[in-house]
C-alpha cells in the first residue's frame, strides 16, 4: 500500500473509534451475513466469511481505497451460493472412498494377515477403532483415487471434518492425519469412522 493510501485508509479508520462506529460496522456485518445465507447449509456456514468480504469492499469504495464501486448481490450469490448438489460433494467423494475399498480389500495391510505384498502396494490398512473394524487409507492414495473421480481431498476435507465421519486425536498435526503402523514401518492416514463403511441398509447381505 503506497503512504498516500496508508495515511487515507488510517485517516478514514480514526472516526470509528467514537461515535458509534464500532456498533454501526457491527450491525451492517450483521444484516450483510443474514443476506448471504442463500439455500444451503454450505452457504449458510460461509455467510460471516462472505458478510466481511462485501463489508470491506463497500468500505473500500466508500473511502476512496479502490477507484469502483463494491459487487452487487448478484454478483456475491454467483460467486458463494452453493446449492444442494455442491453440497453433497462430501458425501459423493465418501461413495468414491467406499467403491475404492471395496475393490482393493487386497491391497490393505492387516496386522494379523500373512498376504503377499500387492504388486502396487499397500493402499491402507485395517484396524479397529472403539472395538469396531474401519479403514486407514494412505493420503497419497485417498488422493489420488478422489482426484481420478474428480474430486480435490482439499475441497471435501472441511465437509468430511464437519460430519465427523474421520477418526481425529489432537495428538497429531494435523489431528486427523493419524499415524499408523504398515507393514515394518509407519506412515500417515486418513481414518474413517466405522459407520462410514456400515450402513443400517446391510442387514447382514
Amino acid at each position: 500500500m503506497s503512504e498516500r493510501l496508508r495515511r487515507t485508509a488510517f485517516g478514514r479508520l480514526a472516526p470509528l473509534a467514537r461515535g458509534g462506529g464500532q456498533a454501526r460496522l457491527l450491525a451492517r456485518h450483521q444484516a450483510l451475513t443474514e443476506a448471504h445465507r442463500y439455500d444451503s447449509d454450505m452457504s449458510a456456514r460461509r455467510a460471516p466469511m462472505v458478510a466481511c468480504l462485501a463489508l470491506a469492499a463497500e468500505l473500500a469504495a466508500a473511502w476512496g481505497i479502490v477507484p469502483f464501486g463494491p459487487p452487487d448481490a448478484r454478483v456475491w450469490a454467483e460467486v458463494f451460493a452453493v446449492g444442494d448438489q455442491s453440497d453433497n460433494r462430501g458425501e459423493m467423494a465418501l461413495d468414491i472412498v467406499r467403491e475404492y475399498v471395496a475393490t482393493h480389500r487386497r491391497e490393505l495391510w492387516c496386522p494379523y494377515g500373512d498376504g503377499d505384498h500387492p504388486f502396487s502396494g499397500w493402499i491402507g490398512r485395517t484396524l479397529q477403532h472403539e472395538g469396531r473394524d474401519t479403514v486407514g487409507l494412505l493420503a497419497e492414495r485417498l488422493k489420488e483415487t478422489l482426484r481420478r473421480s474428480g474430486y480435490e481431498l482439499d475441497s471435501v476435507l472441511p465437509s468430511w471434518r464437519e460430519s465427523g465421519v474421520l477418526v481425529e486425536n489432537s495428538a497429531y498435526r494435523p489431528p486427523y492425519l493419524l499415524s499408523k503402523k504398515i507393514n515394518a514401518s509407519k506412515a500417515r492416514m486418513y481414518v474413517f469412522q466405522p459407520e462410514v463403511f456400515t450402513t443400517t441398509e446391510d442387514d447382514g447381505e
